[in-house]
Order: C-alpha cells, then structure tokens, then sequence
C-alpha cells in the first residue's frame, strides 16, 4: 500500500545502520501493542529527530539552516479499530498517559482543551494527525495507536516535532490522504504554530524529507530551496545533553517568542532608518535586504542604525508608532511576550540573525568547495560551529552555564567545533570529533561531565550520530 507522497519500506535496513538495537526497540513495542489490544500492530510509523549544525533561530527570519536527521526518532505503531475513534496509549505510560480521542480534525480544538497535563504530549499527535488529512479526506479510520520513540526529550532534538511529523504520516497513510508532500509539510508547520511556537520550518522539513548520509542546506526565502550536502569524511559528530531541559512550550513568553519579537522589533527600527517604505511593516530581517546588501553590509547597518541598550515596552512602542498588542499580531502567544518582559534587545537579536546567516552560506560553501579537501574543509567548518556558539550566547542570549560548561569540556577534550543544537537554554550539544579520536572524547565528556556532576549517562544522552532517512513507514512484517 505505498503512496506517493511519502516514503514506505519492508526493509529494516532501508531505516536504520544499528540495525540489532532498532529491532529490540520494534520487538518491545509490537509486544506492548498486543498486550493492549491482542494483536499485532500492522504498521510502523517513525520520524526522526534531527541535529542543526549551524544556524540557529533564523529559519523564522527567512534565513537558512543546516541540519542533519538523527535514527533517533518517534515511532508509532498501529491498528485499525471497528470504532470511529483513536485509541493512543504510550510506552512510558507512567508519565504519559493515554486518551480516546476523536478522529474528526473539526474537533482538533476542544480535543487538545480536554487534554490533562500527562496527556498533553497528545496535542503533537493531534496537531500532526490533523494536518496530514483536513480537508483531505471525507471519512476517517478509527485506528489503535501506540506512541514511543528514542528522542531525547526538551533537548533541542525536536521530540515534539518529530512526533507531529509521525503522526502526520500516520493520518495520511492510515486514511489514504492524496495531500503532496509540499502541501503536507506547510500543513505540519502550520498546525504545530498553532500549539503555540514561531517555529520556522526547519525541524518539520528535515524530518521529513532527510537524505540518508546527508545535511541538508534548507533556505527558506521566496524560493524555497533544499540542497543535500556530502559532510567531510573523517569527523563524527556527537550529541551529547546537558540534561538541562529546553521545555519551549512552558518558556514561550521569556526565551522563544520573545526572540521572534525582538527580531521583529529590530526589523521595524530598520526599515524606518533604512526608509524603506512598504503597505505593510515588514516580519522579517531578510525582506529588509533590497539592493543587494551582503550580510556583512547588514551587520553594518545593524550597529550603525539601532542603538544597542536594553529597550523598555514604552521605547519600543514609541519607536514603532502602535502598541505592541498590535504590532506583534501573527506571533503565536504574543500576549505572553508583552505580560511577562519590560526588557528588549533588538540590536543583539539582529545582530546575531546576519552574523549566523553568514556562517550558514559559509559553511555550505565549505563543503562544495572541490578545490578543498576534506581535511581542509574541518577546521574551517569546526571554527564556523564556534564562532556560532560564541553569537548564540552572547548576542542571541539562549545559551546556558551547563551548555556553556559542556561545551568547554567537549573543546578540551579535541572537539573541533562544539556549540548548542536546537532552541537553547538547556537540551543538547553537537560537536565535530575526529572519528580516530572518538572513543576516547566519548569517554572523556562521561567523566567530565556527567560522572562529575552526578547524572546518569546512556546511549541516548551521549553519542555519535550520522545523517538518517526521513519519515517513513515499515510494515510489520518481522514483529
């Protein structure tokens, strides 16, 4: 039963290089869906998590990213049901427990309101689920469904997306969905905002549509643009979690949000030093470059046009001619922006948008770059990583002092790039190890810091990783 619009295996192989650890993970999972319900589930659904490289926060100014899919993923099984409803239960049902939903998308919203807190991880399947079918389909499969997966939680691995991209093809596969894979992706990002965060698209693209042994050079202007890039051979990279949540949901109006609306700030404040005149106030740094500016010029502008010092919700207002209610309408939850902050820092926020962007087009440059070898092309891309994490803490202010601890640690023990991975303020690391040395850095980071601050470490919290498949199907042909 293969569609068009996404991709379908019966090949374990065809998913997973650590093939023995992915069976067990299958097997445990198929045995749980029919202790549930006495039967096998038919399908398989993963979507994996990914790991950007370099960066951070501009995919939501129209900038582009650099990430690579992770085996780590959400995985889904299931069955269909006699009754028009969902049946969702969870392999940690201590901490996640399951619901019976409604298949209709027309009750997304009061479905999501009903949700306890320990079901609350159920609006991702909804938001995702959704997504793939409304409007799409006329009737809907009542399905059984079992959620689990491998993503290290709030860890800037993007588990929730990961789980909206599953679920999504769950619902298109389940139920026959003629979506295409243009208009399904759109959908996912869309429906995701609508639980609240100005994502900007990379987390849903990657984990969809991830080339196996590739990046991926995402831009995310006018002209949507995706380019699968050879890595340089001899390094590995390694995720490691400073077990620090990066909880985005429950800091939207302090740390995500606000960054948003820091940078829209800043976007306004340019367009009226740069007198730049348009119908409407422009929501992104990129639409401010109109004759041609390189970003270094940009950078420019930034320091010679905005004032650098904190800014007060007055200031602001002042400066931008409205109230900021009105100003920042089209940012999810921007209510909370504007109750819980008197303090804005345009200036750094823009600041670090051109720097970062800069770097992406560097380091994408880097690795086409044939009159280069690859043991050339690594201290380039490793000084690239730094440099980002450096603008990541001090301009974009989502770093943190157990990121910031990590990262030292990983430098010291022969990372050649090493900086944050995902929103920030806690989560997960990515640095570029020499495959030779990779062992011993492994072991180093353990003792380091996890055995030296007391927290537990696994194959889920420090490893080495290479680029995945996207999202996919595996028909339960095996377990």
């Amino acid at each position: 039963m293969e569609t068009k619009n996404i991709q379908y295996t019966e090949k374990f192989e065809d998913i997973y290089t650590n093939v023995d650890y992915n069976k067990k993970r299958y097997q445990e999972m198929s045995e749980k869906f029919q202790n549930l319900h006495g039967v096998k589930p038919d399908y398989f659904v993963r979507a994996p998590g990914r790991v950007n490289l370099i960066g951070e926060h501009i995919d939501y100014m129209n900038y582009p990213v650099f990430p690579f899919a992770l085996e780590q993923d959400s995985l889904l099984c299931f069955t269909y049901s006699d009754d028009e409803l969902i049946h969702i239960d969870h392999m940690n049902s201590e901490e996640f427990h399951s619901a019976v939903i409604s298949n209709d998308p027309a009750k997304r919203s009061e479905t999501i309101a009903s949700l306890t807190p320990k079901q609350s991880y159920i609006k991702y399947f909804i938001a995702g689920y959704c997504s793939g079918i409304d409007g799409k389909v006329s009737s809907y499969k009542g399905l059984k469904v079992l959620i689990g997966g491998n993503v290290p939680l709030a860890s800037g691995c993007s588990s929730s997306t990961s789980l909206c991209v599953s679920s999504s093809i769950l619902g298109v596969f389940a139920n026959k969905s003629t979506i295409n894979q243009a208009e399904l992706l759109e959908n996912i990002i869309t429906y995701e905002r609508s639980l609240g965060t100005a994502c900007g698209g990379m987390d849903q693209t990657i984990s969809l549509l991830a080339v196996h042994g590739k990046a991926l050079f995402i831009e995310f202007n006018e002209f949507a643009k995706i380019e699968s890039v050879q890595l340089p051979h001899g390094v590995s990279f390694v995720i490691a979690n400073s077990l620090t949540p990066s909880a985005k949901l429950e800091t939207l109006g302090k740390r995500y949000n606000k960054r948003v609306s820091e940078c829209r700030m800043a976007c306004k404040i340019l367009m009226d030093k740069m007198s730049i005149k348009a119908e409407k106030p422009f929501t992104n740094l990129r639409q401010l470059v109109r004759n041609n500016e390189t970003l270094e010029e940009m950078q420019e502008k930034v320091k010679t046009l905005i004032e650098q010092k904190v800014y007060t919700k007055e200031e602001i207002e002042q400066i931008i001619g409205t109230k900021l209610e009105d100003f920042l309408q089209g940012i999810p939850q921007s209510e909370l922006v504007i109750t819980q902050n008197n303090d804005y820092y345009p200036y750094e926020r823009a600041l670090h948008v051109y720097s970062e962007a800069n770097r992406v087009y560097q380091f994408q440059k880097t690795c086409f770059d044939t009159q280069l070898t690859d043991e050339e092309k690594i201290p380039i891309l490793g000084k690239l990583m730094n440099e980002s994490q450096y603008s990541c803490d001090n301009l974009y202010d989502c770093s943190s002092d157990k990121l910031n601890e990590l990262i030292n640690i990983c430098r010291k023990n022969g990372a050649i790039g090493s900086r944050l991975t995902g929103a920030g303020w806690g989560g997960c690391t990515v640095s570029m190890v020499r495959t030779e040395n990779l062992q011993d850095f492994l072991q180093a980071v353990k003792t380091q810091y996890y055995e030296k601050n007391g927290l537990t470490c696994d194959e889920n919290i420090l490893f080495a990783t290479a680029p995945a498949n996207g999202a996919m199907v595996y028909k339960n042909i095996e377990f």
